[in-house]
């Protein structure tokens, strides 16, 4: 089925390939075979196309981080915290402007 052995190969059933087609299109781009079956019997075969550039697993992790020159994302101290404002219009301690409509 594969023209060589040391290509890696991931075999899936189409409802779980539908949920991860994404994922298993960045894997072909990265030299993986891709086989999606059905009931278990090889159904096809997902490869990049021809004129495509094909990916190397190097290429497709930097693809994903591409932002990571950024640095890691900071939030403020405070940005998990519940606004008292929020809570206190929300259990009526603050009038609601939209409540005069």
């Amino acid at each position: 089925m594969l023209d060589c052995m040391t290509c890696m190969s991931i075999q899936m059933n189409t409802a779980e390939a539908k949920a991860k087609l994404s994922e298993l299109i960045a894997r072909a781009e990265a030299g993986e075979d891709v086989v999606i079956a059905r009931d278990g019997v090889p159904a096809v075969v997902l490869r990049p196309a021809n004129d495509a550039p094909r990916l190397t697993k190097e290429q497709a992790a930097r693809r994903l981080g591409f932002l990571q020159h950024l640095g890691p994302v900071h939030a403020a101290p405070d940005a998990w915290e519940p606004d008292q404002e929020e809570i206190a219009a929300a259990e009526g301690g603050l009038d609601d402007p939209l409540s005069k409509f």
